[in-house]
């Protein structure tokens, strides 16, 4: 709400009119895109502590099947020869646990940014000695280059500050 609320207050204040806009050569619609501000960099990147917990509960419960499904998906499309996949966002952890099952073979990582996500997924996943859950920024995986066959990742994006960066690091 507060994000949105400043949100609202950026847009709200200090715009040039639309004529003087127009007159500039631009439409109101891509003048307003312009002035719109990356909600973004106003929320955090993490769920924080309390937020995860319930994030854990809720949602991620009733995402579950969509995850089985997910996993079971990524695991038919994984070529034998694939040996680590990372799970970026992992949250709770579901993904990766039904990925680690499906495919015991593979050695699945799944990092997350809120350590209490991480101590969540690490609690889901106890006992999975094929997968390890790791607290790390996706715009700077620890992994050495080359290292990870493929990438899986699901309802995470919209929490990365820089996109592209993390999909260059998955690059890498």
């Amino acid at each position: 709400r507060n994000a949105a609320l400043l949100a609202r207050a950026s847009l709200g204040r200090n715009e040039p009119d639309a004529s003087r806009t127009q007159a500039a050569g631009a439409t109101p619609r891509a003048a307003l895109a312009s002035r719109r501000m990356d909600l973004r960099k106003l929320l955090p990147e993490a769920i924080p502590g309390p937020a995860a917990l319930l994030y854990s509960l809720v949602p991620g419960n009733f995402g579950r099947p969509a995850q089985r499904r997910l996993a079971e998906l990524a695991a038919q499309a994984l070529p034998d020869s694939a040996r680590v996949v990372l799970d970026v966002g992992c949250g709770p952890g579901w993904l990766a646990i039904e990925l680690a099952r499906r495919r015991p073979e593979l050695r699945v990582v799944a990092v997350d940014l809120s350590a209490t996500m991480v101590r969540i997924a690490r609690f889901n996943a106890r006992g999975m000695s094929n997968l390890e859950v790791r607290n790390e920024n996706a715009a700077e995986l620890s992994a050495p280059d080359a290292s990870i066959d493929w990438v899986v990742s699901a309802e995470s994006m919209h929490h990365w500050r820089n996109p592209v960066a993390v999909l260059d690091e998955f690059h890498r």
